[in-house]
Order: structure tokens, then sequence, then C-alpha cells
């Protein structure tokens, strides 16, 4: 691993993190202590920690058979995935021990977290017509999901004040999706201020298309009611394209 100064652009020093801390995928930094992940020769994983302070450099073999396809620092755990696997694993930094797997079901793409709101945004994709992305609490509790373009890899987060951003709730399209949690009926309320032709479309969490229709929007209100009696448990995307934008909800199926 190499250390640059930013400040005078220079190249400032190579960091030896052993044998057993070859190819570093992903770079992690917490305060003054850097962490790597690394697939070695793709034959195993390891977790690195460089202390800026101390230089001191310490390497812990991971119970991996393949190299990891994805990982992320987060509440002093390195989170990672095999590739191939489906679940994810919590590695303790501080006690440089694997504290539990969160059986997530799903085989990653890629990582990010929120650290202002102590959430994980994990990407999903099939690498031809979707992809997805779920937030996780740091525990595995799924707290939203919402669909993005094919191969969604890097997150990126503005925590800056929004005092420019104009609020939903002046835009001239507005959905009201209700109940959020439905059993057998879903009514969907759509506002805008104009005539004009709109399409409805609703995905299942994993990007299936499940129902698509298009409706000739009046202006002012319009309230459609859609069965969702044969609906799987789970959750869906309710998705409203219109000459006047675009908008997406989210509703459970229980």
């Amino acid at each position: 691993m190499g250390a640059i100064d930013l400040k005078t652009q220079t190249y400032v020093k190579d960091i030896d993190l052993g044998p057993d801390g070859i190819n570093p995928d992903n770079v992690m930094v917490d305060g003054s202590n850097v962490y790597t992940l690394n697939n070695k020769n793709w034959n195993g994983s390891s977790v690195s920690g460089y202390s800026n302070a101390t230089g001191m450099v310490t390497t812990t073999n991971l119970p991996v058979v393949l190299g990891c396809g994805t990982s992320v620092f987060a509440d002093g755990n390195v989170y990672y995935q095999e590739s191939f696997d489906n679940r994810l694993v919590r590695f303790q930094v501080s006690s440089k021990k694997t504290i539990d797997t969160l059986n997530i079901n799903r085989n990653l793409y890629g990582m990010g977290v929120d650290v202002l709101n102590s959430k994980l945004y994990c990407s999903e994709t099939d690498y031809t017509s979707f992809g997805m992305v779920v937030v996780y609490s740091y525990t595995g509790v799924v707290q939203d999901v919402f669909l993005t373009g094919v191969s969604p890899g890097n997150f990126a987060f503005d925590i800056r004040t929004p005092s420019d951003v104009n609020d939903l709730a002046n835009a001239s399209l507005k959905i009201n999706i209700y109940p959020t949690i439905v059993q057998n009926k879903l009514t969907i309320n759509i506002t805008q201020k104009v005539e004009s032709s709109i399409q409805l479309s609703i995905y299942n969490i994993l990007g299936q298309l499940k129902y698509q229709r298009s409706y000739n929007h009046p202006g002012q209100n319009l309230d459609l009611t859609i069965s969702t009696e044969n609906w799987t448990r789970g959750i869906y995307l309710v998705k409203v394209k219109s000459s006047e934008g675009n908008l997406t909800g989210k509703v459970i199926k229980e």
C-alpha cells in the first residue's frame, strides 16, 4: 500500500502489509487507522490494519476459500462478502475476529456506508438488465430499496445541508400510496396540474416487472386501485412516469 501527501502531491512511502496482505482490494480509513481487504492470490482473503500513529501493521487471515467481492468499514467492523456467496460477514477490527454472519441472501456488487444515518447501501445487478440498491441497518435489517441503472458499483454521499433543494411537496407531480403495508388492495393517488398520459409500473425487490399500465391523467387527481391479493410477501417499488416528471414510492406486501 502507498501513501501520498495530498498537499504537496508527492509520494511519501510504501507500506508493507506482509506476505498475507497481497492484492489489497479495498482501502478503508477510520481516523488515524487504515484497513485493507486483501484478496491475496484469490485463494483466500485477509484484513490488514495500519496505524498511522505508530506505523505498525497487523494482518489477519479470513475464513474465505476464494477472494471477496466487496467490502466496507462501518461501526468498528469490516463488512465483507466472499465471491459468489450471499451472506455478509462482520469482522471486528478491535478483536481481529469474525463476530457474526448476516444472512441477507443476496450476492452483492458494491457497498457503501452512510455514517450519519448508520446505514449500509448494498447494490445488486444481473449485469444486463437491472440494478438495485438495498439499504440495511448495521445489523442487517432492511431499511429501504430502490432501482438503479445496471451495475451500480460505487457510492458517494453528499452530507451538505440541502438548503437549496426544492421540497417535493411543491412539485407538480405527487403520488400518495396507501396503505404502505398492504394485504389485498393498494390505492395510488396521483396528482398533477396538466392533462397527460402517465405510466404506472410496479417492480418486486428483484427488479422484476409485476405490473405496468398506462393511463390518461385528466389533471388534478387520479385514484387507482390495484389488487394485491396474489402478490407474494415482500417489498415492491411503485414508479410513475409522466410529462411532469418521475416519482418512485414503496409498499410492503404482508
